[in-house]
């Protein structure tokens, strides 16, 4: 049957997703139009509110027409089917009813001037338009404004009416099936009447408590869910609703005690005594009657703690003297035994809520404590009374809370007895509130001032630890940690349990993952991140607390696991052992290597270790040995059995990130031979998982498909942190030779169609061969280099040739291109890491650049040959860019940069290569990677450049040669960058050729008026040059040979790239923009800074000046909730640059005119506060923080479409008060 109801039909198209129904319904919500079509003679304005009048009436006559079907199915009419119906009949409009009050509860927002505004807006727009004349009728404008408003009035009252009928609240009434009897439903007509309430003012919010919610409850005259639901969403929209008018919260502090001892409290007690009795239920299978008004209780209360700040002593105190007389820390406890997970979720959140507070009060008080005591040592104790008084009052209060966290303690730990028989997510919700409260009463349970009191806690802690349920566990390990008291035996009982939770469950592990189990609820991704964090830090914990058991635990464990048969459990038991000596690897090596250090280095690490609140240590040097000998005997033990940890990637894996974690210690041990085994353990490891046929085997391929890390990965940074350690150890020709086999086992990976190998994996092998070709003594340099770089050269070679026969079959191409790019990507690390090492090495005295002139001279034919061919592809652009940035540095001797004159050439031809592309693809490249390498030239030449420019020195022809080349490279990559943002930087010159002024300029363009950019990366990459060469060559850069347009032009288009939708260009833009400003602002504080700047002060000047008022109106106007939240400190921090850069006069003209534009919503009271932190950013009174502060709360008050309505309002109100003051 077709729905005909006209409201109702259109409630039903948007449940179903229909786009024109959904804008209807969004517009409908907001606005008001003037009606003439359905009655002319008597025209009137319609808006939301008739709309949901509307639609209630429609929901009533369906249920009135097929009421009978609900009881009687198959007799009367068949009602229609509608959109989320679970069955025909009345219920099934719940759906179309809930949308309504989310629609409705919207609007309620709205203060009663806010909808008078609207509908005056309405008559004015009808007016102009002809359709209504209003002057010359005032009682017809004032007769339709008082209808419109009694409309809202008259409807807001029916849905009071509704949400406080007994009949939709009795179970087994003839309302019982109503739409809105739904217990969603009416607790979203329950959020209608706490919006309206709130949005109309401190005195209607005090009208409906004081008045009506309080006296009827207390006289059982409303139903116990609806009164704790609008006390509850009355809290919370106070907090939530940003456009809640001035003196809400001060409403709300007022009227905590009365809803708490009058309504709040004595509903909590009544339903949590009955709800779980049988009494009450819907017969619906979900939560009793009872255990719904209880969780809405608790709900209610912690909504209400959380808006005003209250803690739970001042709860208990104002319960316990109410009319009602309620412990309410023993109704809480009684809460926790409910089998209702709505409960239980409901107690975990008012417990979080309460425990921060009482977080909060004892920082307040120890900073209370700290300022008080150097109050009285500064000036006597006269001055400190008032803080002396206060911080008892505090102590008072915080011994009343701890009396109370005592009865919470105990309370939850009884709740153990239960731990094992509840379902998942009750045990989940009671490990939240464990873990809440053992948090908060960390340093009784730590001093053992509770006592025995504590004990249940704990035990329930371990419970949740060893629960099958990850979550469970995880919650739990939030708070084990920081319980565990130094010297106590709680770490002991607990390892056991995390070492087994180390180990990989069955249903994780390759093609069984997921096949359901005790830990199906995670993923092996979600898995491993558990274990990295929540398991790592509970591990870490237990290891600080009894160094010597836990190492000895995990080195016994490793020891058997390798000695005994392999079984299929048995890889995956040596997997966490070695886990959870990777977890403690940075303290447990540094501790291992004190075997060698001083008396009084030892002597230091104890005394470190126990300030850290870490248990005792008795004979340090002992503990270090048996540290580096546990170490030892794990390396041995896999070495002498390699099978079980080689027989999976995933142990395999654990064991190389064993060996590179703890690689310094291998670099520095006394163990005779375990840095060798270590060594030929990770060598082995690479060369077998780098192999075609490692993933031929589907076992060990489904496993690695699950995994987090890559074994080849793991292998390669074991090599290289083993070989970076110790480059020494493996100069000679037998190690060489190893490890000459390994790299050419990644050719043979990197060449097969297996993929097993990435390039990072190659890059971090080929690091660590670099480290220990520097160690060789200086004349094997070019020769061990020349050998490394020969397979990397030879293949660029044959594959340039290949990648040019395949011109027009991309696929081909391209993935040619891909590991053309992985090989040049290789030379820079090979450029970058010798010449680093080398410099560091005992041959330091040598210059490695030799060496590396003689590896890229045998390159260099064929890198030009690839610049210039195929350089406008984005991967070979990239790469050639990073080895042509680490080019930068490497110098010819006795040469005037002959060789940085080729970079730079070849850098042109790239640069020429992606002009003459023009984005044919996606995979052509931008001029980006160039400009990063411009500079990294300028960052590196630019001083050099710089004295030239100035001419105050006599130059080298090597000097004049770099200002020549460098002056080059900034006009080709100006040149560059207009050609492909050429719409940024005309707009730019446009604005420069209109002459404005500070008071002139024009407010942002909206996002749709904008020029296109179509590189955005390219713009921010010039932005970050031109903000380099400004800090390193502003001389240079002002004065280059093509002119300074070059300049002016960019300074322009940094003031359009500003209000750039991607971050990355308008955070680029703004910090260079700061850097002109900064530049100015030097001048005044230094000599030299200053002398630079006579030199082109009128440049800067006269940019500035022109600049000024599109500056201070574009991050005014971006803090308004234009900006991306990521670029606000930018903004403020340029905003304030510039201020201070102008005179007090140009200062307060700009900061006024970008107040004036449309954008700033928050009424006049707030334009001048923040033109109050305007002026003391230009006077320079305070820093940058402030505004960026300012800058934050005001994007934040943007945000929403009825920012327009927050303007006197009490977040308004709290910034004027705030920031107003002069």
């Amino acid at each position: 049957m077709i729905v005909s109801n006209t409201t109702l039909d259109i409630l039903d198209r948007a449940l179903r997703g229909d786009h024109d129904a959904l804008t209807y319904l969004t517009n409908t919500a907001s606005i008001f139009i003037f009606d003439t079509a359905t009655d002319p003679s008597n025209p009137h304005v319609y808006g939301c509110w008739n709309f949901f009048n509307q639609t209630l009436t429609e929901v009533e006559r369906y249920e009135a027409q097929y009421g009978h079907y609900a009881h009687h199915p198959g007799e009367g009419l068949t009602p229609p089917h509608l959109q989320g119906q679970h069955r025909p009949g009345p219920a099934s409009l719940a759906p179309h009813v809930q949308l309504l009050t989310t629609l409705s509860r919207r609007a309620a927002r709205r203060p009663p001037a806010a909808d008078r505004a609207l509908v005056t807006t309405c008559l004015t727009n009808a007016s102009r338009s002809g359709a209504y004349n209003v002057v010359g009728s005032p009682d017809q404008h004032s007769r339709l404004l008082t209808s419109a408003m009694e409309t809202r009035e008259s409807l807001l009252g029916r849905i009071a009416a509704l949400a406080f009928d007994f009949a939709l609240h009795s179970p087994h009434g003839p309302s019982s099936t109503s739409a809105f009897a739904d217990p969603v439903s009416m607790e979203g007509l329950c959020t209608i009447v706490a919006a309206n309430a709130v949005s109309s003012g401190p005195e209607g919010l005090r009208h409906l408590v004081v008045d009506w919610i309080v006296p009827a409850s207390s006289a059982d005259q409303l139903p116990h869910f609806s009164s704790a639901a609008v006390c509850a969403h009355l809290a919370d929209e106070a907090m939530s609703n940003r456009g809640a008018p001035a003196g809400t919260s001060a409403a709300l502090q007022s009227l905590f005690d009365v809803v708490v001892s009058g309504v709040v409290g004595p509903l909590l007690a009544e339903a949590v005594r009955d709800s779980d009795s049988g009494n009450g239920s819907d017969g619906r299978g979900g939560p009793t009657r009872n255990q719904r008004v209880a969780a809405m209780a608790l709900r209610a209360l912690e909504r209400w703690c959380a808006a005003t700040g209250a803690g739970i002593g001042q709860v208990k105190r104002i319960c316990s003297d109410g009319e009602t007389k309620i412990d309410i820390v023993e109704v809480i406890s009684d809460a926790l035994y409910s089998d209702s997970e709505a409960v239980i979720d409901a107690a975990a959140e008012l417990l979080d809520t309460l425990l921060k507070k009482n977080a909060e009060d004892t920082a307040t008080m120890e900073s209370l404590s700290l300022v008080s005591t150097f109050m009285q040592s500064v000036s006597g104790g006269s001055a400190a009374a008032g803080l002396v008084q206060t911080e008892e009052a505090m102590r008072l209060k915080e011994a009343e809370r701890d009396v109370i966290l005592v009865e919470l303690v105990s309370a939850v730990g009884l709740q153990r007895l239960r731990f094992d028989s509840a379902s998942s997510a009750a045990c989940r919700c009671l490990a939240r509130i464990a873990a809440a409260i053992a948090l908060a009463a960390q340093s009784s349970i730590r001093s053992g001032k509770m006592g025995r009191a504590s004990n249940g806690l704990l035990e329930l802690l371990l419970k949740g630890a060893a629960h099958p349920s990850i979550h469970v566990c995880g919650i739990c390990l939030e708070a084990i940690p920081s319980l565990i008291a130094p010297g106590s035996n709680y770490s002991d009982r607990l390892l056991p349990i995390l070492q087994q939770r180390a180990i990989v469950p069955a249903t994780l592990r390759g093609n069984r993952a997921g096949a359901g189990g005790q830990d199906a609820d995670v993923d092996f991704h979600e898995y491993t991140s558990f274990r990295e964090n929540l398991l790592s830090a509970a591990l870490a914990a237990c290891y600080k607390n009894n160094r010597s058991f836990y190492m000895e635990s995990c080195a016994s464990a490793i020891d058997e696991f390798c000695a005994a048969p392999l079984t299929p459990q048995l890889p995956f038991q040596l997997e966490a052992a070695l886990f959870c000596l990777c977890a403690v690897s940075m303290d447990a090596s540094k501790r291992a290597l004190l075997v060698g250090a001083s008396p009084a280095a030892q002597s230091a690490a104890a005394k470190a270790s126990v300030a850290l609140g870490q248990a005792q240590t008795a004979d340090i040097a002992a503990d270090a040995k048996k540290h580096d000998e546990e170490l030892a005997k794990c390396t041995f033990s896999i070495a002498q059995n390699p099978a079980t940890a080689t027989s999976n990637p995933l142990t395999l894996a654990q064991m190389c990130r064993f060996i590179a974690k703890y690689s310094r210690w291998y670099s520095k041990t006394q163990s005779a031979g375990a840095l060798d085994k270590a060594a030929e353990l990770a060598l082995t490891a690479f060369n077998a998982t780098a192999s075609p046929d490692y993933t031929r085997n589907e076992a060990v391929k489904d496993l690695i498909d699950e995994m987090v890390i890559s074994p080849v990965a793991e292998a390669a940074t074991a090599l290289r942190n083993i070989l970076t350690r110790s480059p020494g150890r493996f100069t000679t020709p037998e190690a060489l030779a190893a490890l000459e086999s390994g790299w050419k086992a990644s050719y043979t990976s990197a060449n097969s169609e297996e993929e097993n190998i990435k390039v990072e994996d190659r890059e971090a092998l080929c690091s660590g061969l670099c480290r220990v070709l520097a160690a060789l003594p200086s004349d094997q340099w070019v020769s061990s280099l020349t050998a490394l770089a020969t397979p990397t050269i030879q293949y660029l070679e044959a594959a340039s040739k290949k990648a040019e026969e395949l011109v027009g079959k991309e696929a081909e191409q391209f993935t040619i291109l891909d590991r053309m790019a992985d090989e040049i990507k290789l030379l820079s690390v090979m450029v970058r890491t010798f010449r680093n090492a080398a410099r560091k090495s005992e041959s330091s005295d040598k210059d490695p650049n030799p060496a590396l002139i003689a590896v890229l001279h045998r390159a260099w034919p064929c890198l030009s040959h690839v610049s210039e061919k195929l350089g406008s592809y984005a991967m070979i652009s990239r790469s050639l860019s990073d080895l042509l940035t680490c080019c930068v540095a490497v110098q010819q001797s006795d040469s005037e940069h002959e060789f940085f004159l080729q970079v730079c050439n070849m850098a042109a031809n790239i640069m020429a290569a992606v002009k003459s592309s023009n984005g044919e693809s996606e995979k052509h490249s931008t001029q980006a990677p160039m400009l990063h390498f411009v500079e990294e030239a300028v960052d590196i030449y630019g001083h050099v450049a710089e004295t030239v420019a100035r001419g105050t020195s006599k130059s080298t022809n090597a000097d004049l040669n770099l200002h020549k080349i460098l002056d080059r490279l900034l006009v080709l990559s100006f040149e560059a960058v207009e050609e492909a943002a050429g719409a940024i930087w005309a707009s730019g010159s446009e604005h420069q050729q209109q002459g404005e002024t500070a008071g002139e300029a024009s407010p942002p363009p909206p996002p749709a008026a904008r020029p296109i950019n179509k590189s955005p990366d390219e713009l921010a990459a010039m932005f970050s040059l031109l903000t380099v060469a400004l800090r390193r060559s502003p001389v240079l850069l002002l004065n280059l040979s093509s002119g300074k347009d070059l300049f002016s032009r960019a300074v322009q288009a940094g003031t359009v790239a500003m209000n750039e939708k991607e971050v990355d260009v308008s955070r680029s833009a703004l910090i260079f923009l700061k850097t002109l400003a900064d530049l100015k602002a030097a001048s005044e504080n230094d000599e030299r800074s200053g002398a630079t700047y006579q030199l082109i002060s009128s440049d800067i000047d006269e940019s500035i000046y022109h600049i000024r008022g599109s500056v201070v109106n574009a991050a005014v106007a971006g803090a308004c909730g234009i900006y991306p939240r990521e670029v606000l400190d930018p903004a403020a921090s340029l905003l304030s640059a510039f201020l201070q850069a102008s005179s007090p006069e140009e200062a307060e003209l700009a900061a006024t005119a970008s107040l004036q534009q449309g954008m700033f919503k928050l009424g006049d009271d707030a334009k001048r506060a923040v033109l109050v932190v305007l002026g003391k950013a230009a006077q320079g009174r305070g820093d940058a923080s402030l505004l960026m502060e300012v800058f934050d709360t005001l994007w934040s008050l943007h945000q929403g479409e009825d920012a327009h309505t927050f303007a006197g309002g009490d977040a308004v109100a709290k910034f004027v008060s705030k920031y107003g003051q002069q």
